[in-house]
């Protein structure tokens, strides 16, 4: 094979692989659709987050068929809010910025972000004197999107139908 045509290739291959990825890049900001409830929040894609987080409130544990759940409520920044019942995937312990850590129930919930839905382990937490409603982290967004850290609302595809 000759160096032209090597390159040439190498060329394509690029092209094409630019062409995936730009398919399915986002913004750093970025409205994400529930499943449950076809909710709409306001969500920060954070890649230094291992995991995804959302500001829940009225969180109650309870039992049912002998495994834990939780009841939550969340609100969003156009004044809806939703009530969810959810089975208790695991306990995380998340590093604080302070040095501590917090112990947070963790619920698996279909988030749709630029017509892509997929299950993610979301973490339940009081966000409520943060900007932004959710984290995405890096479990949700690996091997499907590519986020634009300059830029935001930009997903071309939207989630209004689940």
């Amino acid at each position: 094979m000759t160096k032209k045509l090597r390159l040439l290739i190498l060329c394509f291959m690029l092209s094409i692989s630019n062409a995936v990825f730009a398919q399915n890049k986002v913004g750093w900001l970025e409205d994400v659709v529930l499943s449950d409830g076809n909710f709409k929040l306001v969500a920060k894609m954070d890649t230094g987050a291992d995991h995804s987080a959302v500001n829940a409130s009225n969180i109650q544990v309870f039992e049912q068929n002998n495994q834990s759940w939780v009841r939550f409520d969340l609100h969003n920044r156009w004044g809806q809010s939703i009530r969810l019942e959810k089975p208790v995937v695991r306990l995380a312990r998340v590093k604080m910025k302070n040095g501590g850590v917090q112990e947070r129930m963790v619920v698996e919930m279909g988030l749709c972000l630029n017509s892509i839905v997929k299950n993610a382990h979301v973490s339940l937490v009081d966000r409520s004197h943060f900007k932004y409603q959710m984290l995405v982290g890096r479990s949700f967004l690996q091997s499907d999107f590519v986020v634009d850290a300059g830029a935001k609302f930009i997903q071309e595809k939207t989630c209004s139908k689940l």
